[in-house]
């Protein structure tokens, strides 16, 4: 696999498309980062 994106804080930057789900929302009320990594498999 490859990792095509890295985020150690992704809510830090706007992301319009995205809505904040509940779960996100209880992270973002302890001030805590939202990890998130995207990886594709090798062909």
């Amino acid at each position: 696999f490859i990792c095509k994106e890295l985020s150690v804080d992704y809510r830090r930057m706007d992301h319009p498309e995205d809505v904040i789900t509940e779960y996100e929302q209880r992270f973002l009320e302890l001030n805590q980062p939202i990890y998130r990594s995207v990886w594709r498999k090798k062909r």
